[in-house]
């Protein structure tokens, strides 16, 4: 049974279900229910300080603003609906679960490197906080990440040839084309579970994903090596019901504001820290070796994405240069 948290006391599941209350600013206090995507297991610690969010909007808004925690009110896939619908008042909801948000989805494209992915959604902000308000109806408050996908294999995987000599299963059209185009073999395992076994009966060399994958679904028994090459991102908004938004006081937004934007630093932080503590574990744990490509190598390899960033323009039409100059900036780079 889901279980939410408001003020220290248990709420099920059925109770959780019932309509959100709607913000009035002349309310004494204002309650709502929020989703994150720190569940019940160890796999989720890379989004805990989602559970804080509540007390820091409390702390901000001197206990004007309740909020309740839950995790499943509403599929990952749904959540920006949930809160439209007013079913959720806030939740994170996936960029890449939507098609028609392909144009907001460009960290998948594998010329973002994850590390610097804040500093461009930073730069992005206030046209994609437009885009969520004209075109889904919700209001943008802050970002949230996943965690950062790595190559696990059998042999090093630190060079162009060293790809070309290797099966490794990756994910998603941009990144698959890339590497196609740099002459390596990746291989579609759609479903992550069966990744295990393609690696037993010896029909991949290697395996794309993030750590808990690693460490935890038996793939250190067989691949030894982890490598960090440009592999895309994906990540998540912080939305909030319009209604409800524009019915706080300008106060009470900039002090909802303030807590969301010390979230998404908070957990960019942590997911940074629970990824070193998972590598550690990997290297003490499994005997993993880091094997990271040199800058000229990653060079080599991004010098194909010229057909992967034409196809990307094509699909998601207008906005795409915005991206492309936002990218540029931060980056130092000339893509077109």
């Amino acid at each position: 049974m889901a279980i939410a948290l408001l003020a220290g006391i248990s709420v099920t599941a059925a109770q959780t279900n019932s309509p959100a209350t709607p913000a009035s600013a002349k309310s004494k206090k204002i309650e709502w229910t929020f989703q994150g995507q720190a569940d019940d297991t160890q796999e989720s610690t890379w989004a805990s300080e989602h559970r804080n969010f509540g007390k820091m909007v409390r702390e901000a808004t001197k206990g004007r603003i309740e909020i309740a925690y839950v995790s499943d009110a509403a599929p990952d896939t749904g959540v920006l609906d949930a809160v439209k619908a007013r079913k959720l008042n806030l939740g994170f909801m996936g960029v890449h679960y939507k098609p028609e948000m392909a144009l907001m989805n460009f960290p998948s494209l594998p010329i973002v490197p994850n590390d610097r992915l804040p500093e461009i959604l930073a730069a992005l902000k206030p046209e994609f906080d437009s885009i969520w308000q004209k075109q889904f109806g919700v209001k943008l408050l802050a970002f949230g990440y996943y965690l950062p996908q790595m190559l696990f294999t059998m042999k090093p995987a630190d060079t162009v040839e060293s790809l070309r000599d290797q099966r490794i299963r990756q994910f998603g059209a941009d990144l698959i084309d890339l590497y196609t185009r740099a002459g390596a073999k990746p291989v579609t395992v759609s479903n992550v579970h069966l990744v295990q076994l393609s690696l037993i009966k010896g029909d991949l060399d290697g395996a794309q994903g993030a750590l808990p994958a690693y460490v935890n679904w038996g793939w250190a028994q067989k691949l030894k090596y982890v490598s960090n090459w440009p592999l895309g991102s994906v990540y998540m908004a912080l939305v909030v019901n319009l209604d409800d938004w524009n019915a706080l006081t300008p106060e009470l937004q900039q002090e909802v504001q303030s807590a969301a934007n010390e979230l998404e630093q908070k957990q960019w932080q942590g997911r940074q820290a629970y990824v070193s503590e998972l590598l550690k574990k990997a290297q003490t744990d499994f005997g993993a070796k880091v094997v990271n490509p040199s800058p000229a190598e990653v060079t080599r390899l991004l010098g194909n994405s010229g057909p992967v960033l034409e196809d990307w323009k094509h699909r998601v039409g207008p906005g795409s240069a915005e991206i492309l100059a936002a990218i540029n900036k931060v980056l130092g780079t000339s893509y077109q």
